[in-house]
């Protein structure tokens, strides 16, 4: 548990670190629910409250996407913690704006499925992904790239994901320049190779994000054309 604690210090400073730089540069940090980016979040909150108030000058943009065919329970789960994110900011003083992203009409589930005939997604053909996750926080990442010059991803992901998880991670390791590693498919995009970790938490019920504006911090609790400029930040896990 101690080794934990220290990684999840090292990535709290990185975050902070990389807050503090001489530039505005604004944040997108991915947001599904799950317990990976629920703890990225959580980090970003605590790193947005450590930092002094006039310090905290960059926008931050929590990004949820919704393909509108969720499980109803699920959904209402993310929407409950959006809703509590959002309704907690400006109690917090913390420049954070919570995003919501969905597929176009024309590129929706029950468009393709029944309206253009497309086979029900597989392992080989998953047209869902691209249409319904990937496209429209795309065109968010875009606009703001458009309105800032640059932004900065960021991603948490755990190698013991799955194998398939654990080659990607090694991958863009491999190819890194210090930090950094060029998006494969975003030229001017770039992925943090790896920061701290926090593997341990593997086996724990997934981790809430709850705001207490009252003592001006947050808490983790148990609970049952493409961008030019973007700066990718993938949290590892080690």
């Amino acid at each position: 548990m101690d080794a934990l604690v220290e990684k999840l210090r090292a990535v709290r400073r990185e975050l902070r670190d990389e807050y503090l730089q001489p530039h505005s540069k604004p944040w997108i940090v991915g947001f599904s629910g799950g317990k990976d980016s629920t703890l990225l979040a959580h980090l970003v909150l605590e790193c947005l409250l450590a930092v002094a108030p006039d310090q905290r000058q960059r926008r931050v943009y929590l990004v949820s996407n919704d393909t509108l065919v969720e499980s109803p329970v699920f959904q209402e789960f993310v929407n409950r913690i959006l809703a509590h994110i959002a309704d907690n900011i400006e109690a917090l003083r913390v420049p954070v704006e919570v995003v919501r992203t969905h597929p176009l009409v024309e590129e929706s589930f029950w468009v393709n499925l029944l309206g253009k005939g497309y086979p029900a997604p597989n392992r080989t053909f998953r047209w869902c992904t691209d249409r319904m996750k990937i496209r429209p926080t795309s065109r968010f990442i875009r606009e703001l790239v458009t309105r800032n010059g640059e932004a900065i991803l960021l991603l948490g992901v755990r190698r013991s994901e799955s194998a398939a998880r654990a080659a990607n991670i090694a991958k863009h390791q491999a190819k890194a320049e210090g930090r950094l590693s060029p998006h494969a498919d975003h030229k001017g995009c770039w992925i943090f190779s790896r920061v701290g970790g926090a593997d341990g938490l593997k086996g724990t019920r997934p981790m809430t994000v709850w705001l207490r504006p009252s003592s001006n911090r947050t808490g983790g609790f148990p609970a049952s054309g493409s961008p030019r400029a973007i700066h990718a930040h993938r949290f590892y896990a080690v």
